[in-house]
């Protein structure tokens, strides 16, 4: 469908579900549509790594992501080219192993605390804003 592409109209099946089945049923590599544009899709790991960081440079322009949200629009996500590159050269240093795991403490924390807040909104029966 020239609108839809691979989702059909199929809107109540979450995206990651859809993406499983497919995985499961074409493999680690295979091509949708997001609607009339082609897209391949990749869930080897190693080819990932050698898009990613080895072979950028031939794939660094080829999706045109915005989100209309000044702050969306700025993330890692949706950015190409030489700002692409320029954000990941800063942000690489504070990923290393061993400062993911020294966050990994707080970041479970500060989860069980979103947990808990979660639980005593939905036990007092209060609607929960989360935008």
């Amino acid at each position: 469908m020239i609108f839809t592409g691979s989702m059909r109209l199929d809107f109540s099946t979450p995206h990651g579900v859809r993406e499983q089945k497919w995985y499961k049923k074409y493999g680690k590599i295979f091509g949708i549509y997001e609607g009339s544009n082609p897209v391949l899709m990749i869930a080897d790991p190693n080819l990932m790594k050698d898009i990613l960081v080895k072979d950028f440079q031939s794939f660094m322009d080829l999706r045109n992501l915005k989100f209309g949200d000044p702050i969306i629009d700025r993330m890692l996500f949706v950015q190409t080219g030489k700002k692409w590159k320029d954000m990941r050269s800063i942000m690489t240093p504070a990923f290393t192993i061993s400062k993911m795991k020294m966050m990994t403490k707080l970041i479970n924390e500060c989860a069980q605390i979103l947990i808990d807040n979660f639980l005593e909104a939905a036990g007092n029966k209060i609607e929960v804003d989360i935008d």
